[in-house]
This record gives structure tokens, sequence and C-alpha cells, in this order.
């Protein structure tokens, strides 16, 4: 039986990040699988990815334990997935409302790919996408959702998140890449999936 981490990553990312990288490092020793996929920023391209691979994993039969992790847009996918299958999930500095968060790099800023430096394509439609999905998430499980904060994130202000999950874990610093608790995260990772 299998125990799987599904790491989705924020807006500009890719599943090959240092975060990545870290986090495979240390889930190999434990015999847990890192699933982290490279979604594109469309919405209904990003939820039609994971829709196919938590379907494959639940094909295969052998799914022990499912943990889904997301940093910043990768948070608001998190939380939409591991609500719908009832499974834990872990956010670090989660988008809560990326069709209003998204909405500035509409005909104005600039969202960049880190890895590539081209910028991304924002468009309403996909804005209108992910309304359709937050209007879904008014509720959300206590028992299921594992939040991590920081009160300087300098891209989504923490207290939206802070009101919609009142028992997140702040943390004065680290920013919107969360590095000063990363280990926590890591560690409360494997804890749920050893439970």
């Amino acid at each position: 039986m299998a125990k799987i981490l599904l790491y989705i990553h924020g807006l500009g990312s890719n599943g090959r990040s240092l975060k990545v990288v870290k986090l495979r490092q240390e889930l190999a020793a434990e015999n847990i699988d890192l699933i982290a996929p490279d979604l594109p920023v469309d919405a209904s391209q990003a939820m039609s990815i994971i829709r196919s691979l938590i379907h494959e994993l639940y094909q295969k039969g052998d799914l022990e334990k499912l943990v889904i992790c997301g940093t910043s847009l990768g948070g608001f996918y998190a939380s939409y997935w591991g609500e719908l299958l009832d499974a834990p999930y872990v956010l670090i500095n989660p988008s809560i409302t990326p069709s209003i968060s998204l909405d500035k790099y509409v005909n104005n800023e600039t969202a960049i790919d880190f890895e590539t430096g081209k910028p991304l394509n924002i468009t309403c439609e996909m804005l209108a996408v992910f309304k359709l999905h937050e209007d879904v998430m008014n509720t959300v499980s206590k028992r299921l959702a594992n939040v991590y904060l920081t009160k300087d994130d300098d891209v989504l202000p923490y207290q939206g998140a802070l009101n919609k999950y009142p028992n997140a874990i702040v943390y004065e610093t680290g920013g919107h890449r969360f590095e000063a608790g990363w280990d926590t995260v890591v560690a409360r990772c494997k804890e749920l999936l050893n439970k």
C-alpha cells in the first residue's frame, strides 16, 4: 500500500522547485511517494490534470493514505481537492480567493514564471473558473485542514486565510515562500501520512 503526498505548487512555480527537491529527499527515507506535477496557469487545465492524477491513484487500488499539500495558489487547489476527497491537506500561505488575488494580473501587472522568466497570461476567463470553484468552498473541515501562515507575506495578506482557517498556525516571519517554518510543514505532512 502506498502513502502519497500530492504537492501542488503556486503561481509561477513548478514541480521541480527547490522545495520539491527537499521534500522528495525527506519523504524518500520514509517510503512516502511524492507527486509534484507541473501545472499550467489555466485553472481548467490545472484542475483537469489534478483530477486525472487523483483518479489514477485511486484506480491503482494500492493507495493507503493521501495527503495534499499546496503553497499559495496550490493551496487553493489543495483545499478544494482535500475537501472533495475527505483527505487531509496542508496549506502554506494559501490563496483563498484567486479570482480576486489574481485579478491584478489581468491587463496590468505581469505574473512571471520563476524558472523561465517569461510572463504568464492571466485572463478574465481563468478568473471566472476560479470563482466557480471558490463558490463551492464556503465551508471547510477543521479536521482536514492544516494551515500555516506568515504575517509578513508580501503577496497574500494572511488575515483572509486566518478568517477562513481560524486554527491556522501563524508565524511572524518567513515571507510568502515560508522559509522559517518549512521543516514544521514537512514534519506535519509526514505525521499525517503515518497516522
